[in-house]
């Protein structure tokens, strides 16, 4: 008997559940908002960070399609350039590359540099070149970025060292 009356209780309980949560469910009118879009964010002026190891400066140079006469970006993408100045403050023999920058989007994705784009001799792209405190390399740096995409932030990482440029 105990057992039974359990069952119906719990049983009761459940519809009773479903039957509020429906209820309630019914009285509100759903909202449908359409999402706007983001505005687009230019930079157009030279961003400077610091970290113990760099001073990073990044100034924009520009959007493009095509880099010198081989280069094009794959449908839906475009080149976004930047001139980068890395001065090493505090590591010896400290080798700059290229290939430790990335460019970070407003969604959270990450880019690294386009290399045969950064590599074109139509572009003073950025060396590689062994550094001592107080030296600085200069360079263009490109990134192929979806046509929609918005840049954030540039950042310069080599497993050890990095700093990051807001932008």
């Amino acid at each position: 008997m105990v057992l039974k009356m359990n069952k119906k209780v719990v049983s009761g309980a459940i519809v009773l559940l479903f039957i509020l949560t429906v209820a309630v469910g019914g009285c509100t009118s759903p909202t449908t908002t359409s999402p706007r879009p983001p505005a687009p964010v230019t930079q157009t002026a030279q961003t400077t960070s610091a970290s113990k190891d760099f001073v990073l400066n990044v100034t924009p140079i520009g959007e493009a399609m095509t880099i010198g006469t081989s280069n094009s970006a794959e449908a839906g993408n475009k080149y976004v350039l930047y001139d980068a100045a890395l001065q090493n403050i505090a590591v010896n023999d400290l080798q700059l590359n290229p290939l430790f920058f990335d460019l970070r989007i407003s969604n959270g994705s990450s880019y690294g540099i386009d290399l045969y784009a950064t590599l074109d001799n139509s572009v003073k792209g950025f060396p590689v070149n062994t550094t001592q405190p107080g030296d600085a390399v200069q360079g263009t740096i490109i990134f192929q970025v979806p046509q929609s995409a918005q840049p954030i932030a540039i950042g310069y990482d080599d497993g050890v060292h990095n700093v990051t440029a807001n932008l």
